[in-house]
């Protein structure tokens, strides 16, 4: 494996860069607690935080340890993830996605099934709301 670089550093081992990659992405949730409130991610932002960090990955994926649809997946609280799974998503094999264009393509159509199934889940809260 070649070694990378960050600013200010004569060189990088690029499997401590994925891990530290991966330990960044982990670390993000939907919903959150911050300073004893609740900080949400929408759909959009979630994603443009696995996107953004994507761009420090190779673009060869079968180095990584880490797939980004399940880190997106495993972002979300449990009652997204039942849903998306009733809806009959189904994550992909990650040993199909060798690249970091076949796995930011998955990640984009998780999001756009995360995005109807929040808006589904939303207007139904809203109309149970309405009901009582």
């Amino acid at each position: 494996m070649s070694a990378m670089q960050y600013v200010g550093t004569e060189n990088y081992d690029t499997r401590r860069m994925l891990y530290d990659i991966y330990l960044a992405l982990s670390d993000l949730k939907r919903v959150s607690k911050v300073n004893g409130g609740n900080n949400s991610l929408t759909p959009d932002t979630l994603y443009q935080c696995l996107i953004e960090f994507s761009l420090l990955l190779l673009p060869i994926a079968k180095s990584w340890s880490f797939n980004l649809v399940t880190l997106f997946y495993n972002a979300l609280n449990v009652e997204l993830q039942e849903t998306i799974r009733f809806d009959e998503y189904i994550l992909p094999n990650n040993s199909n996605l060798t690249t970091l264009f076949s796995r930011t393509s998955a990640l984009q159509i998780l999001r756009e099934e995360y995005v109807l199934v929040f808006k589904l889940l939303s207007d139904e809260r809203k109309r149970v709301l309405l009901l009582l």
